[in-house]
């Protein structure tokens, strides 16, 4: 009875640790796929970059530039959603719900500056590395 016991507690823990890998690959798999709804939600900011006041707040900056499609947020419900307004352009940078972890940071789709997907093994710290205002090479500023 006792070796049962063995196998049976080793037989959970297997499947406890298989189904965190699984929910910990799913999550992953959710925030590789939103790279193209950070672009299309980056566009948008962009174009309400230069029609809204630069002085008003980071979150009603974002309201407003989605003011037509607010669904355009669903899919970032529980990230953190940053933006640098400078130039003219605007980056978004999108983080966890803890604003630790970098998960994207977007220089727009109408900006031809670089763009940063981190890998989801590199987890960089929910910092913005670019710059609106400067001219990188091969950029349209």
């Amino acid at each position: 009875m006792i070796k049962g016991k063995g196998i049976s507690a080793a037989v959970l823990l297997a499947l406890l640790v298989t189904g965190c890998c699984f929910l910990h690959s799913r999550a992953d798999e959710e925030i590789a796929n939103l790279g193209p709804r950070v672009t299309g939600l980056s566009g948008m900011l962009e174009v309400m970059n230069k029609r809204l006041p630069r002085d008003i707040p980071e979150a009603e900056f974002i309201n407003r530039s989605v003011e037509r499609d607010p669904s355009v947020l669903v899919p970032f419900v529980g990230l953190k959603l940053h933006t640098n307004r400078g130039g003219n352009h605007v980056l978004l940078l999108v983080c966890d719900g803890g604003d630790k972890i970098a998960y994207y940071e977007d220089s727009s789709s109408t900006s031809k500056c670089p763009d940063r997907n981190y890998s989801l093994k590199e987890r960089p710290p929910c910092n913005f590395t670019l710059d609106p205002g400067v001219k990188y090479e091969n950029c349209d500023n």
